[in-house]
């Protein structure tokens, strides 16, 4: 229609998964991103070198330069708001699900986009329902983390009060209160959006001029701070517009997905002239596998392509079954996720208007 508005929420990923898409969602693989940005402004260059950094604020910052919505949100790979008021949540407002296909794209509403559009044009900003500390803070929960180091923040506060003043009667109130906004999600409005991300990236970029985490000797977790950062100052903004009597606020509950590996095509590894085995393996019972798997490989000269049927194996045991025919060149072993497709969660729900997008 001519006056629709125009909704994108982008959804950040790191590698090959599976993705709703369609008018409203757009998966970014975010080496994609990397590549673009090299391409562009000194500003684009900074931020392509520090992309695992910023995460997937890096997402947020190339649909801020380059992409055209009225309103824009964002999510990952393994993280969605739910668009249906009647799915079920847990006490901390979380929606769990095993996968993420045809099935969950319908029951969660994630391919009902005019509602989804109708949605987003009911607020100024949609955000995730935040969590309760209760007794503790926000500031309390980033300097107990364990693997950030409250300095960060504590240089984020300081340059508030020196460069953004008008924000820091909301930062106080924020960090020192007992709700928190998570995971860097929401829809915003467009205006609203821009005058986010200049105020966002402005602190960020700043923070970078007085912190040295490479000199510092930061983990590979804190060398994400500016991601974790992003957290905070969202919910920073959000106080902020809080105060202004003429934004509507949303909130939608966030689903979290456990596994979203993309769907195999399995044709033969060796050509015509192999054995096909298939091995149920599951969870629990590794080790049977693993004397049945060794027992195939030292009775057989042929050429055999084993596909292991898994029901919740985990990767580590994965690498074990791996170990089983390593150095075998007539060996093949692939795994197969069986309890997905014996659920009816996998390919045969995929029809209709729920598309889910296979990344690579």
């Amino acid at each position: 229609m001519e006056n629709e508005k125009k909704v994108k929420i982008y959804i950040s990923c790191h590698k090959p998964c599976a993705q709703v898409k369609n008018e409203i969602f757009t998966p970014v693989m975010q080496r994609d991103v990397v590549d673009f940005l090299r391409k562009g402004t000194d500003e684009d260059k900074f931020m392509a070198e520090r992309a695992n950094e910023y995460c997937e604020l890096l997402t947020q910052y190339w649909a801020w330069k380059y992409e055209d919505a009225d309103y824009y949100g964002f999510g990952h790979y393994r993280r969605y708001f739910e668009f249906n008021d009647e799915v079920k949540s847990n006490a901390y407002c979380m929606v769990k699900r095993e996968y993420l296909d045809g099935m969950t794209v319908r029951e969660l509403g994630l391919s009902d986009e005019a509602n989804i559009r109708a949605e987003a044009e009911k607020y100024d900003v949609i955000t995730p329902v935040p969590f309760n500390y209760y007794i503790k803070s926000v500031y309390w929960q980033y300097k107990s983390s364990g693997t950030l180091h409250i300095e960060d923040l504590d240089t984020v506060l300081e340059i508030i009060r020196e460069e953004f003043p008008q924000y820091l009667q909301a930062a106080k109130k924020y960090l020192y209160g007992h709700y928190m906004y998570a995971c860097n999600m929401f829809v915003m409005r467009r205006e609203l959006f821009f005058e986010y991300s200049e105020w966002l990236f402005s602190v960020l970029r700043k923070f970078y001029e007085r912190r040295d985490m490479a000199a510092l000797g930061y983990s590979n977790e804190a060398m994400r701070t500016p991601g974790h950062l992003g957290e905070r100052l969202f919910g920073i903004f959000c106080t902020y517009l809080s105060e202004r009597k003429d934004i509507a606020f949303g909130r939608r509950r966030t689903v979290q997905f456990e596994n979203t590996e993309p769907d195999t095509e399995y044709a033969p590894v060796f050509g015509e002239r192999e054995a096909a085995v298939f091995m149920p393996v599951r969870a629990g019972r590794v080790s049977l596998a693993a004397a049945a798997l060794s027992s195939v490989v030292k009775t057989t000269e042929h050429k055999c392509d084993i596909i292991a049927l898994c029901d919740g194996v985990k990767s580590e045991d994965k690498d074990k079954l791996r170990a089983v025919i390593a150095g075998k060149n007539n060996v093949s072993l692939r795994f197969f996720d069986a309890s997905r497709w014996l659920a009816g969660q996998g390919v045969s729900s995929l029809k209709g208007d729920a598309r889910v997008a296979y990344m690579q």
